[in-house]
């Protein structure tokens, strides 16, 4: 989740965005309406993913689920609309240093959240959308085929600081995970800047512009590597983080695999390449700080546990 901010006129707030989407927040009569526009989105696409997403609209509401829901996003032809409760984002705490978000809680029915939605049938149509399009951005960076000018030019220094055997490392496990014919209906960008939090501590996860058929590690990855990358950056400190880590495993049913990590590590390494395509247009210290941690991660040997 790339940290720019827009205001419209007459509106009245300001809202994170992401790399490939204006978004506004406005009040409604229950809550608030969010509303997104993606720039390079197949309209088809989205069309298939309304509704399907429109099918999944009672996950997590049904008896003995925690307390995720699905926020079933409505596609009106060229933008995305959201109902929700809250306003605030996971993203928004963390930004605000809010030292009060409980993250083994939310962690816990994070996966909870993403072993429901991963267990429905995923004979649905959007079989044809290829994975997730973050992951598809990534590996089409990796290929050389990124059509962001600023995206293209951080590549040299990517490759500088990570080495080309971890580069070669990352963009094998990119294309592998892409190509896996172990498929389940995904959530394609399960991030924090996806999860509304503080209404009654129900989270609310925004989904359909992203929904897909792919490998679950890339869900699951995507969530554990802001997990890590927080814990990088002191915003989660090292046994709340383990903690996390276990109450997300309690959560989804199963412990974390190779592949998991592997995915967590590939989304850390998207992150630098969003904030520089989309955002800072510029490689900071921050970043080449950052670049470093997925060398170490890699190095490690986290992405073969």
């Amino acid at each position: 989740m790339v940290n720019q901010t827009v205001q419209l006129p007459g509106l009245g707030r300001e809202t994170a965005v992401n790399d490939i989407a204006s978004s506004f927040i406005i009040t409604a009569a229950d809550g608030y309406e969010i509303r997104q526009q993606f720039s390079r989105v197949s309209a088809s696409h989205s069309y298939k993913r309304g509704q399907v997403t429109h099918e999944l609209r009672n996950v997590g509401h049904g008896e003995g689920d925690g307390p995720a829901v699905v926020v079933a996003g409505r596609f009106t032809g060229f933008e995305w609309i959201f109902s929700v409760r809250s306003e605030s984002t996971l993203v928004d705490g963390v930004l605000a240093g809010d030292g009060g978000i409980e993250w083994p809680a939310v962690s816990h029915a994070a996966g909870n959240f993403l072993k429901t939605l991963h267990s429905r049938d995923k004979d649905h149509d959007v079989s044809d959308t290829g994975g997730p399009e973050p992951y598809l951005r990534l590996d089409a960076w990796f290929r050389g085929l990124s059509p962001d000018f600023h995206g293209a030019h951080f590549t040299p220094v990517v490759r500088e600081v990570l080495g080309d055997s971890v580069w070669n490392t990352l963009a094998a496990w990119c294309e592998s995970l892409l190509a896996a014919s172990s498929t389940t209906l995904c959530h394609g960008q399960f991030g924090m800047g996806s999860i509304h939090v503080g209404y009654e501590s129900v989270l609310e996860v925004l989904t359909g512009p992203a929904l897909c058929v792919g490998h679950p590690s890339l869900d699951i990855g995507y969530f554990l590597g802001e997990l890590l990358e927080m814990s990088r950056a002191e915003r989660i400190n090292p046994e709340e983080l383990q903690l996390s880590i276990q109450a997300f495993e309690d959560g989804y049913g199963r412990g974390l695999v190779p592949d998991d990590f592997r995915a967590a590590i590939l989304r850390i390494l998207m992150h630098q390449h969003d904030f520089v395509a989309y955002a800072a247009h510029e490689v900071t210290p921050e970043i080449v700080e950052n670049l470093r941690f997925v060398r170490y991660l890699v190095e490690s040997g986290m992405g073969s546990r």
